[in-house]
């Protein structure tokens, strides 16, 4: 939907960042993260340094993350 409808989202997904930006604030649904555990091949399970995070998170909040790692 956001490949084919992105011209028309654009401007209110800025919207939406601008204003998150301006008053300090990160809607509570943007900040549930799912992180998912995936063993490293070649590695026993027994150890923690045997697996590898990955975090998945909205789109939105990525890209808020993205656009504030580019601007700094």
């Amino acid at each position: 939907m956001l490949q084919q409808g992105f011209e028309l989202l654009s401007s209110k997904l800025l919207l939406l960042l601008r204003a998150s930006l301006a008053l300090g604030y990160i809607p509570i649904s943007w900040r549930h993260i799912r992180v998912v555990f995936i063993s490293k091949p070649g590695k026993p399970l027994s150890q923690a340094k045997s697996l590898r995070l990955i975090s998945l998170m909205s789109f939105i909040l990525k890209t808020l993350e993205k656009l504030l790692d580019r601007h700094i």
